[in-house]
């Protein structure tokens, strides 16, 4: 569902042995390219490249897919200690954002994922602040 610059894309294709079909999505037209360049690179045949804000897959693919791998985006707080300036960028209002995107993403992934799927959600956000919408969200 953010699936540049496409390390963990590349390892999955690896572990189906390049076979079925591996969508890869990614938000972010720059990173597109990037993402494509590392799957050719690597050889992976076996994948889709798609360019979509995630959120529309629970809607558009319900109960379509039976593995989902969600890296979600985040406020990126972790950088702050090796970088001063990541601070600049820094807020509780870009941090309430963040975890609301991060909540509509894993519940679109919840309804693309099929009955007995599997989900797998990793995101190296900190804040335990709540999101706009009021409900706690890490």
């Amino acid at each position: 569902m953010a699936a540049a610059p496409g390390s963990k894309t590349t390892q999955l294709a690896a572990l189906m042995n390049n076979q079925g079909v591996l969508v890869a999505n990614e938000f972010a037209a720059s990173r597109v390219k990037v993402l494509h360049a590392n799957i050719e690179r690597c050889g992976v045949r076996n994948a889709a490249l798609s360019n979509y804000d995630a959120r529309v897959f629970g809607g558009w693919l319900p109960e379509q897919f039976d593995a989902i791998l969600l890296d979600a985006p985040c406020s990126g707080e972790g950088t702050v200690r090796k970088d001063p300036d990541a601070m600049k960028n820094w807020s509780l209002d870009s941090t309430a954002e963040i975890a609301a995107t991060q909540k509509d993403l894993i519940e679109s992934a919840f309804h693309a994922l099929k009955v007995g799927g599997t989900l797998v959600y990793s995101t190296c956000a900190l804040s335990r602040r709540k999101s706009k919408r009021g409900r706690a969200s890490s």
